[in-house]
């Protein structure tokens, strides 16, 4: 099988397979495969928001203090490949290619999702690297999701929990939040993000007494700048800006000290990961005149997070976006309209994008004049003197970056 025929055998698959009640789909596949999964080291990260961020400070640290390190993350932001890499670098196309061909010698059932097929690909791929830990992020949930095969991680995150994909995980915050405490095991220990409510904190608290789980919720640090925090006495700079990126760091620091019973993880490696830590797409500065930002801003939670850093630039801003119409479009628009002089609204990155004509109604009744484009014509920027934020899904990146960089 050749790189463009893996593709093909995973596209075939649709993107959330048939409906599923228990993990024994998952379970049978990986089953067929050696249970590889069972030879690896996890760091098991689950949230609606934060998550590719904890995911990328825990390796960054985990690669200074010389750890091997897999990064399982979903979607991908450039390229397919970049959702599976070994200390940063991604998976080799011929590799998806050798490892596709063995998980369709096994992946003999139409009901299976793309995700659990990627995932099974990545399993075996770290296992022969023989990565020292793997962080895992997972795709949809927690207590169902795919990644939820392996057993008992070294340490669970849970992330900033809000409401998306509710008519999987529920309708409620605490609802969510039960399905993402799933990943957390009996007998381990977990990090749950103090930026979350009382109530979705004590939900997860409940459930790990249940399972007999150590949590652990990182509080009490003190911003010193808008880069750096003091965190346990010790100073910490952070490359990524938006104020939720310290609870993250919160998150990712805490996990780390756990780790540092497993592994010869210093302090100046925790820094160092911190520091060096760097998403695409995360409020991510594209271009310098004219400014534009890109901020995978896609539901309501992070449209407010989102909010509260682009109230800190001074300046009229114009926003271009695109979402998808599985999402709770009407409320992320409501919650961020009034920070743009104006909307620019696409619609043509992806088959299940909401309607421009329609996007860019909502934010007219939001009170910001909006306007309907391609994306190529939107983003004809010498004409902008303000600041530029592209936000919405992420599907919109990939496209973006192939426009600019042309």
């Amino acid at each position: 099988m050749d790189y463009k025929a893996s593709m093909e055998f995973i596209n075939s698959f649709s993107k959330s397979g048939k409906p599923i009640e228990n993990l024994n789909r998952i379970k049978s596949l990986m089953k067929k495969l050696g249970d590889v999964q069972s030879s690896l080291s996890f760091v098991h990260i689950a949230g609606t928001n934060g998550k590719g961020s904890v995911t990328e400070m825990i390796s960054c640290a985990l690669i200074d203090s010389g750890y091997k390190t897999g990064q399982f993350t979903s979607p991908y932001i450039v390229e397919f490949e970049d959702r599976i890499r070994i200390n940063g670098k991604n998976i080799p196309k011929e590799k998806v290619a050798f490892y596709a061909d063995i998980v369709k010698q096994m992946a003999d059932d139409e009901s299976y999702s793309q995700f659990e097929i990627i995932f099974a690909i990545a399993m075996l791929y770290f296992a022969d690297e023989k990565v020292d830990i793997v962080c895992l992020e997972a795709g949809l949930g927690g207590a169902l999701d795919a990644t939820n095969v392996i057993g008992c991680p070294k340490v669970s995150v849970i992330t900033s929990i809000s409401l998306d994909h509710t008519d999987i995980l529920g309708n409620t915050e605490n609802e969510i939040a039960l399905q993402k405490a799933g990943i957390i095991k009996k007998g381990g220990t977990a990090v749950v993000s103090s930026q979350n409510s009382f109530d979705v904190i004590e939900t997860i608290k409940g459930y790990a007494e249940n399972v007999g789980a150590k949590l652990i919720v990182p509080e009490n640090f003190q911003i010193l700048s808008e880069s750096s925090f003091l965190y346990k006495g010790t100073e910490y700079e952070l490359s990524m800006t938006g104020d939720y990126q310290y609870y993250n760091a919160l998150c990712a620091i805490e996990a780390l000290l756990h780790l540092s019973q497993y592994y010869n993880i210093s302090c100046e490696n925790i820094k160092c990961g911190i520091k060096k830590a760097m998403v695409r797409a995360r409020f991510e500065k594209l271009l310098d005149n004219p400014i534009v930002y890109f901020d995978g801003a896609h539901n309501p939670d992070a449209a407010q997070k989102l909010k509260q850093t682009l109230l800190k630039i001074n300046g009229k801003k114009i926003a271009v976006v695109g979402m998808l119409d599985t999402k709770d479009v009407q409320s992320t628009v409501s919650i961020i309209a009034d920070c743009f002089e104006s909307a620019i609204c696409i619609d043509s990155f992806h088959p299940n994008a909401i309607k421009r004509d329609i996007l860019a109604d909502i934010f007219r009744k939001n009170g910001t004049c909006a306007y309907t484009s391609t994306l190529e014509n939107a983003l004809i920027l010498g004409n902008f003197r303000d600041t530029v934020v592209i936000f919405g899904s992420l599907y919109l990146y990939c496209d973006i970056i192939r426009i600019l960089e042309a």
